[in-house]
């Protein structure tokens, strides 16, 4: 199974996917978990995305395919967020992807959920100024990706507990 869990900053896709990731046994792959750790750690492609992540912008296509290349198996994973662009799209038209999972939740309630991460993680990317940036990227690139996918696309509202929305998720891929 290949799947890809997109939406915005904060609807989910992090907690959705690893549950997705272990009930399906899929490996769980984030962008910005494997970006993070890669500043985290120090390395050559941290140094070089550091501040496009701490900013909340995004980072050179090239370096976050770069970095994916090495995490992605033949099959049996979840993409969390992955692609955020035109440019990371155009790298997955040759993988076989099975369904995209779409977490549609309003605009205030991915800020009040910011907050609160920022509030419990301390991520730089979750204060105000990034939050700003990084949904207004996501308003201007993400309806290419969904139009892309339009026929394997799943539509999911994200506003709801994460046991309903993990339900809603199982009950559509099992019926598609």
């Amino acid at each position: 199974m290949r799947l890809i869990i997109l939406g915005p900053p904060g609807s989910g896709k992090g907690t959705q996917s690893k549950l997705l990731a272990k009930k399906f046994h899929l490996k769980h792959i984030s962008a910005g978990d494997l970006l993070r750790t890669e500043i985290k750690n120090n390395t050559k492609d941290g140094k070089a995305v550091e501040k496009y992540v701490n900013s909340g912008r995004m980072a050179p296509d090239k370096t976050v395919i770069k970095i994916l290349l090495n995490a992605i198996p033949q099959d049996n994973f979840i993409f969390d967020g992955f692609p955020r662009n035109r440019g990371q799209l155009k790298y997955l038209k040759h993988l076989a992807i099975d369904k995209v999972i779409f977490l549609k939740t309003p605009e205030k309630i991915v800020i009040l959920r910011l907050k609160k991460r920022k509030f419990l993680e301390n991520r730089k990317d979750d204060e105000s100024k990034a939050i700003k940036t990084r949904l207004k990227i996501f308003h201007k690139e993400m309806p290419h990706i969904l139009r892309f996918y339009k026929d394997k696309l799943i539509m999911i509202d994200g506003n709801n507990s994460i046991k309903h929305v993990f339900n809603k998720i199982l009950k559509k891929l099992s019926s598609s």
